[in-house]
């Protein structure tokens, strides 16, 4: 939850920054489109809504001539875009004479000797016009609002209603024309047509005649029917046959075996032989007992014997009979199987004969029969044709007609000014967070520990001294105004430097800055003060050699300091000068050296450090900026800290990473980064400056009006 509030807050700080930016912007905008909105012409829109029908009223059953493709899903929108077509708004540009209409014709220089109406409209004025004209279909319907806009509410009116009526007049044209067009074009084809029908049945007739064809339709049903069943009688003549040819041969071969022909079935099935045998059984049976009872001279036995005899014979003859009966049913079989066999060859040869004729017959029948079907419906369409030439219908009406409009649509005051102001501050809002997008320097202690990853010992707020000018305000911010915020800053920036090592606070302070004009002497003037007031016996030395400051700002000499130590043998005690604050000292750069970065760099500058360390509790060095020279570079690894000071909203993130860069690659001890300069407007609810310093500031300025110094 913390983490959500904090960047709403930053965003609103943001916001508040570039305030200006944002109100100016809302104001342009909203002033010039205020002024525009005024200025402007008010526009008046007449609107008509027309029906487009899916199908053509049935007025007569003509789907092949009257029926459009409207179930094509394109058919709406090619609808749409004939509404808006030149060739139509010609037409209405023509019929309202716009060519002479005080709305248009500033627009192109008309002659006066042009009559109204002498030629189609000119292009320009069709594309103004169309530029007028809005199509806006009803969703879910067959319904399309057609409008028209102007300055004038009658044109408006008159230019929708003629419009919609050209549009339905237009399309009772292009029916019409299409009728006369089809009517002409079937006209013609009922002529070609009418020769073609003439030959193929002229064709025909001729081949009936040349080949003696009559009721050709009935043969080719009774020829067939024939066929079959000629060819199922020769199959059926073949089986009997073939049944009589295995009895004979089976009788043949008894015979000429010596085989009793008794075993043949037509023979074994007779029941006249099966009568005789039953009787030559009983006679043969009588004659047993008799043989048992007489001898064979027996007139009884020679009876006996006569019956068996005669029974015998019978018994030959019939089988004789019926043996010749079979060879005679095999030729008669025979003979028959012959003749049908003949008769299904003559058949199936006049079969053959009347199909190969059938087929061209039949080729010159449907020819003939397709000219007359083309003919008969050709001859229909034009009778419809010329009917639908005499009936006006449409599938477009017009269901509202343009009304004369009350008011204007645009422009809309209320709404533009609205959306002007949403526009102006979303935009404003925008162009703010790109400024600050863009600004890539450092603004708040949470960017330092963000991007620098180092410790965060203080803001010092912009010096704004209550009661006090700002021309006026000196450096010494402690002394001079010991209860301000930024002194109170001063000393709570003390207190994170004496506590940012665990075993000992730093005795040797080296205060730099990435760039030039970041407020390093400001913070090493101040923290000096602030070791001295806590009692520390504090030296504040002047190591910036090329634009020294620390002897103006406490009101020095600077004809000796440090630069005697690194090239003499000057004792310390010479060159030191005592302020008017209690346990503070200073030690000045001196005269300018041609060599400051060698003398800065040298062992005796080491030896000086260690000496100046035996007399004072606190040393602070104020050093060079660091990228521009390599003084700053070199002081850092001779103390036991270095601070660096980066000042809020100016010095960029890329340029202190060097910096830091720089210092680790020596090995020095960053004790941290101090925020100078911090615009204390900008964070007035407290969210990056600590609540202590505002009751402090309240509480001993209550009623002194604010000034500010750098």
């Amino acid at each position: 939850m913390e983490e959500t509030e904090f960047h709403l807050l930053d965003y609103w700080r943001i916001i508040l920054k570039h305030r200006w930016t944002i109100a100016a912007f809302f104001t342009v905008i909203v002033v010039v489109v205020t002024v525009g909105s005024f200025l402007a012409e008010p526009i008046f829109r007449a609107t008509a809504q027309i029906l487009i029908e899916r199908e053509s009223p049935e007025i007569l059953s003509l789907p092949e001539v009257m029926a459009l493709n409207t179930a094509d899903r394109d058919y709406y929108q090619t609808q749409y875009e004939i509404l808006k077509s030149r060739s139509l708004a010609e037409r209405v540009v023509t019929q309202l004479d716009l060519l002479h209409h005080p709305e248009f014709a500033p627009k192109k220089k008309i002659s006066d000797d042009q009559p109204p109406n002498s030629d189609p409209a000119p292009s320009w004025l069709s594309n103004a016009f169309l530029g007028r004209v809005v199509i806006e279909p009803v969703k879910n319907s067959r319904l399309v609002n057609v409008s028209f806009e102007s300055i004038d509410p009658q044109l408006a009116q008159k230019a929708t209603n003629t419009l919609a009526e050209e549009y339905i007049l237009q399309n009772l044209e292009l029916h019409s024309q299409l009728s006369q067009e089809a009517s002409q074009w079937l006209w013609n084809e009922i002529l070609e047509q009418r020769k073609k029908l003439e030959e193929s049945e002229s064709a025909l007739q001729n081949y009936k005649v040349e080949h003696g064809i009559i009721a050709i339709e009935e043969k080719e049903t009774i020829t067939p029917q024939k066929l079959a069943e000629l060819n199922s009688e020769v199959l059926t003549a073949q089986n009997q046959r073939a049944e009589l040819e295995t009895k004979v041969r089976q009788i043949t071969s008894l015979v000429s075996e010596g085989k009793s022909l008794e075993s043949v079935p037509e023979v074994l099935n007779n029941p006249f032989i099966q009568d005789l045998k039953n009787k030559q059984a009983a006679l043969v049976q009588e004659h047993a007992e008799l043989a048992s009872k007489y001898g064979p001279k027996h007139p009884q036995m020679i009876r006996i014997q006569s019956e068996l005899d005669t029974v015998q014979q019978q018994i030959n003859n019939e089988v004789e009979k019926i043996v010749n009966s079979i060879r005679i049913q095999y030729q008669v079989a025979k003979a028959k199987e012959t003749d049908l066999k003949t008769a299904f060859e003559a058949q199936k040869a006049e079969a053959l004969d009347l199909s190969r004729k059938s087929v061209q017959y039949n080729i010159l029948k449907r020819e003939a029969d397709t000219n007359r079907q083309m003919y008969d419906q050709m001859m229909k369409r034009l009778r419809e044709t010329s009917i639908s030439e005499e009936i006006e219908s449409t599938n477009i009406r017009i269901v509202d007609r343009a009304e004369l409009p009350r008011k204007p649509i645009r422009p809309n005051k209320r709404m533009n000014i609205l959306l002007a102001a949403l526009i102006g501050l979303s935009l404003g809002i925008g162009l703010a967070f790109f400024f600050e997008y863009l600004d890539t320097s450092i603004k708040t202690p949470e960017e330092i520990e963000k991007n620098l990853n180092l410790p965060y010992l203080g803001t010092v707020p912009a010096i704004k001294i209550p009661g006090v000018n700002k021309k006026k305000i000196d450096e010494l911010i402690v002394r001079d105004h010991p209860h301000s915020t930024p002194a109170e800053s001063f000393r709570l920036i003390r207190t994170g430097i004496l506590l940012s090592t665990a075993e000992r606070p730093p005795a040797s302070l080296l205060v730099t800055s990435a760039a030039p004009f970041e407020g390093k002497t400001l913070n090493s003037v101040n923290l000096a003060l602030t070791m001295a007031q806590a009692g520390s016996r504090t030296l504040l030395i002047d190591s910036d050699m090329r634009k020294p400051r620390i002897h103006e700002i406490f009101g020095a000499e600077n004809d000796r300091g440090l630069i005697d130590l690194l090239i003499s043998s000057e004792s310390p005690e010479n060159v030191l000068q005592p302020t008017p604050d209690e346990n503070l000292f200073i030690l000045p750069a001196g005269k300018t050296p041609p060599n400051p970065s060698e003398l800065l760099s040298s062992e005796q500058m080491r030896k000086v450090l260690n000496r100046l360390s035996n007399t004072f509790d606190r040393i602070i060095l104020d050093s060079p900026p660091l990228i521009a020279v390599t003084d700053g570079v070199i002081l850092s690894s001779m103390t036991e800290g270095t601070v660096l000071v980066v000042q809020a909203g100016r010095t960029g993130k890329e340029s202190v990473r060097r910096a830091v860069k720089l210092l680790q690659d020596v090995g020095a001890r960053i004790l941290g980064v101090i925020l100078n300069n911090l615009e204390f407007k900008d964070y007035r609810y407290g969210y990056y400056y600590p609540y202590y310093y505002q009751h402090r500031y309240h509480y001993y300025h209550t009623d002194a009006p604010e000034t500010s110094a750098h």
